[in-house]
Order: C-alpha cells, then structure tokens, then sequence
C-alpha cells in the first residue's frame, strides 16, 4: 500500500486539476447540468477541494 500512496495522490491530484480546469468552461457545464446532472453534482465538491481529506488525518497523526 505504501508503494502504492505516492502515485496514486499523483493521479488524483490530476484528475482534479482538470475536473477543476473542465468545470470552468461554460458549454461544458450546460452540457453536464442538461445531460449528466449527476456527473456533475459528483465532480463539483472534487474540483472545489483544496487538500485531499485523507492528507489532514495523516498529518495529524504523525504530530
């Protein structure tokens, strides 16, 4: 699993930079909010998030 944390946070880190750059383009989210609401209810709080929740936990115990 330890082998498994550096890469993984990579790809999440990327894919929500570009949930983030995706969601800032108008015709993309009209089209989400008309034909996959739901997709977009999901990428909204991932593209707004400005740490992974897990890395404040972890900090915390290591202090």
């Amino acid at each position: 699993m330890e082998d498994d944390y550096g890469p993984a946070v990579l790809h999440l880190t990327v894919i929500k930079d570009y949930l983030t750059k995706l969601l800032t383009n108008t015709a993309v989210v009209r089209w989400l909010a008309k034909h996959q609401p739901e997709y977009l209810k999901e990428f909204q709080p991932i593209a707004e998030l400005t740490e992974l929740p897990w890395a404040a936990d972890e900090s915390d115990a290591v202090a």
